[in-house]
């Protein structure tokens, strides 16, 4: 299930991955994409399709503000 969590006051750390603390009682906005099934892949063309079509999903949440 594509999820994207957005925060209206948070901490970003400085580590690698930018992770997002968000602060005390700060608002979020939670919006949960459709169920989406990873199809099995057998080739390098396949599976290039198939992580576009997930890129694909998880944009769109993020494109729904």
């Amino acid at each position: 299930m594509p999820l994207n969590l957005e925060y209206a006051r948070c901490w970003r750390l400085p580590s690698w991955d930018k992770f997002i603390l968000p602060r005390p009682f700060t608002r979020v906005r939670f919006i949960l994409g459709q169920p989406h099934e990873v199809l099995k892949t057998s080739n390098e063309e396949e599976f290039e399709a198939e992580r576009e079509r997930l890129k694909s999903a998880m944009m769109a949440l993020v494109e729904m503000r």
